[in-house]
């Protein structure tokens, strides 16, 4: 069995950012040469998220409102009151997640036609590190 890991570095630009990460990933599995496996994609981040969707400039938008919608950043939150004042954004992060694992097939990374994996950032900009490990034959 093969593990194979690599770190990818960003930095985001906006306090809400999108960031397709199917190149970088792609990229990390052909250089695995993992052929039938796995792939990790995990941030040790609490407040982006790492989810796939649809690559669609719209979506992108309606996610952003939907997140805010669901998610206001309320004074009211305590760790808005004694600690930050980027609750939202960590709340955010536990409903999208810190984490991905998809498969990896004939060397290849299996999407869906329309999947994209992204980064949503939800206080940036900051500096963002994002492990992603190959597993497998």
């Amino acid at each position: 069995m093969k593990i194979f890991s690599k770190w990818i570095s960003l930095e985001t630009q906006e306090k809400y950012q999108e960031i397709a990460l199917n190149d970088f990933i792609e990229a990390i599995v052909f250089e695995s040469r993992v052929s039938d496996g796995i792939v990790l994609i995990f941030s040790q981040h609490t407040t982006i998220g790492l989810y796939l969707s649809n690559n669609d400039k719209y979506l992108k938008d309606d996610l952003e409102n939907f997140l805010d919608e669901k998610i206001p950043n309320d004074p009211n939150y305590l760790h808005n009151v004694y600690g930050g004042n980027n609750a939202s954004a960590h709340l955010k992060n536990v409903l999208i997640g810190s984490s991905l694992t998809l498969a990896v097939n004939d060397g290849e990374l299996l999407l869906g036609e329309w999947q994209n994996i992204f980064l949503g950032e939800f206080d940036g900009p900051r500096k963002r590190k994002i492990l992603v490990k190959v597993v497998g034959e």
